[in-house]
């Protein structure tokens, strides 16, 4: 392979997306070894183009050792846009592993060669990772389909007239479509076409276990493969906590389609920050580094709570279980540690760049309606973020209030919620998609 050096803008301009993690690159010290000689490092990054133009990088970790202990294997993407093709990506990668025969004296290149003819194509068939509980369907009766992006299986719903407008009713920390049960049957049954994503890492999609590969750019491009994968024409979003920002920045990506945007207790900028997310009781300390590994996914102490004790209502045990039951696998809510870690306080935060390019392009949206829907109780997003983004959106209708409810209004109020969504949008686009 023939090794590259990237500017520092392309690599700005490109989401680096986990492809293969070795945890125990040195398990046989030989190939370790060999692999150090032939980059001419023993941590640090090494780059090559794939012969499709796309970036890939092997990054070597250096734990003491005396040799590379961990390798990380990037594809580097478009930002905002789905990954290449698998085959393309399975190219790559079938190029790095012969390299690596080649490079390690017991290691043979053709006995690599002879075991992808054996292995042959792997199909990429975006069937569900689990099925659903019984009790569920009590509650959440529609059917779960899924499809394949950037490599996962992302789940939804997606019910009603396929001619009516898309609503992609968009959740975000630690919750999944059932966030948003109340609001299925009247969209439906007013005419439009209700689709709940699962955001990747968290419902029944699937759950990666390398916090790398759930970045904001990574969600807004899943979703943004969802939109195309569904063919969606003239969709509107309904975005809550990270279903705002990246449900926008998804939008953005396909401004063309995009019809209408339904706003509520979210944030798009980064010059708004509440008491909550600059108070270390709990926020700053139960994402810190190390800290935050113990707190979300020993004690799941976001996934296994989150709504269930903010609920202004009262839940039964049931609906308790409804959000909980699918990070009840060890390890599987890797997506609520990210998130909060994602955040961005301060210049140079791993979300800033993204929610930087975000609040930059609002004004293109300027002819969208867009309606503000607010739970002035909430303390993670108070009516201050209702505030700027009225100022960021002036034609914005609202902040519409909703007492009585807390951070996820749509389990507080979802019926009278959803009746002001279904007003709003036979008032601004209608039921039918052009």
């Amino acid at each position: 392979m023939k090794f590259i050096v990237p500017t520092a803008e392309e690599l700005s301009s490109l989401r680096a997306d986990p492809l293969l993690w070795e945890q125990e690159l040195d398990c046989r010290p030989e190939v370790a070894e060999a692999i150090e000689k032939a980059t001419g490092m023993r941590a640090g990054r090494v780059y090559w183009r794939s012969p499709y133009g796309h970036l890939y990088a092997l990054e070597l970790a250096d734990l003491g050792r005396g040799r590379p202990s961990m390798a990380m294997v990037y594809g580097h993407w478009d930002r905002y846009e789905p990954r290449p093709p698998e085959h393309q990506i399975d190219e790559a990668l079938e190029e790095l592993i012969v390299w690596v025969a080649e490079v390690t004296p017991d290691l043979n290149p053709d006995d690599v060669m002879w075991t992808l003819a054996q292995a042959g194509l792997r199909p990429w068939w975006p069937g569900l990772h689990r099925g659903r509980p019984p009790w569920l369907g009590k509650y959440f009766p529609w059917e779960q389909k899924a499809v394949r992006v950037n490599g996962r299986a992302m789940s939804y719903i997606d019910e009603g007239d396929p001619q009516g407008h898309p609503v992609l009713l968009l959740s975000g920390n630690p919750t999944w479509g059932f966030l948003y049960r109340d609001f299925i049957a009247p969209l439906t049954q007013a005419g439009f076409r209700a689709i709940a994503p699962d955001w990747v890492g968290c419902g029944y999609s699937d759950h990666p276990r390398v916090d790398a590969a759930l970045t904001m750019a990574h969600h807004i491009s899943d979703l943004v493969g969802l939109m195309d994968a569904l063919k969606l024409r003239g969709f509107v979003v309904v975005g809550q906590d990270w279903g705002g920002p990246q449900g926008v920045g998804a939008a953005l990506q396909r401004l063309e389609r995009f019809s209408a945007l339904v706003l509520m207790n979210t944030w798009l900028y980064t010059d708004c920050m509440g008491a909550f997310h600059a108070s270390p009781r709990p926020w700053t300390t139960w994402h810190a580094p190390i800290i935050g590994q113990f707190f979300s996914k020993r004690l799941k102490v976001v996934s296994h709570h989150g709504p269930s004790i903010t609920s202004r209502r009262g839940m039964t045990e049931e609906e308790i279980q409804g959000y909980h039951h699918v990070f009840d696998e060890p390890d599987s809510d890797h997506v609520c540690l990210t998130w909060p870690r994602t955040i961005p306080l301060k210049e140079g935060d791993r979300g800033w760049a993204d929610m930087k390019a975000i609040e930059r392009r609002l004004p293109e949206i300027a002819g969208i309606p867009t309606v503000l829907l607010w739970a002035p109780e909430d303390m993670v997003f108070p009516i201050e973020y209702a505030n700027r983004l009225k100022e960021l959106l002036p034609h914005a209708e609202g902040p519409i209030l909703f007492d009585k409810s807390g951070h996820f209004l749509q389990d507080d109020r979802g019926p009278d919620l959803v009746r002001t969504i279904v007003d709003f949008l036979n008032r601004t686009v209608g039921k039918t998609a052009g």
